[in-house]
């Protein structure tokens, strides 16, 4: 396993978690653990992870997916993204609990068309970003 911060991703699209989860190499390389697709899933799903329920993501994608449950980690950031609203990532939090030790990043839309639109490319600038200036 890579010693990079256990991740959570919310989107709305496979296609970009994936290629975002590759672009996050080498910090976070291996370490996008969970990714959810719907809020439906980020509602079940996070709360569960936040109390070290290492439940496999619905998504299929994250290594969580790919490790045996007892290799499974959690996560150290929650990464919303601009298709994300700002009321369903208050409402993940929220349901989440009062975790301390996890971050919480909300990327917006506004700030990614300011470098050029949500490509994979823009996202993981914001999150590298982001991630940093949480002390990740």
């Amino acid at each position: 396993m890579s010693s990079g911060v256990p991740l959570v991703a919310c989107g709305r699209g496979a296609d970009i978690a994936k290629a975002v989860r590759k672009l996050l190499a080498p910090e976070y390389d291996e370490q996008v653990i969970h990714v959810c697709l719907t809020h439906e899933a980020a509602l079940i799903e996070l709360p569960a992870l936040l109390r070290g329920d290492l439940v496999a993501p619905s998504s299929g994608i994250g290594t969580n997916a790919e490790r045996d449950a007892a290799e499974r980690v959690g996560p150290r950031a929650v990464l919303m993204g601009g298709g994300v609203t700002m009321e369903e990532f208050q409402e993940c939090k929220e349901k989440a609990g009062g975790n301390e030790d996890v971050k919480w990043i909300k990327l917006t839309m506004e700030k990614l068309k300011e470098l050029g639109g949500p490509s994979p490319d823009t996202i993981v600038t914001v999150c590298r970003e982001m991630l940093k200036d949480a002390g990740l």
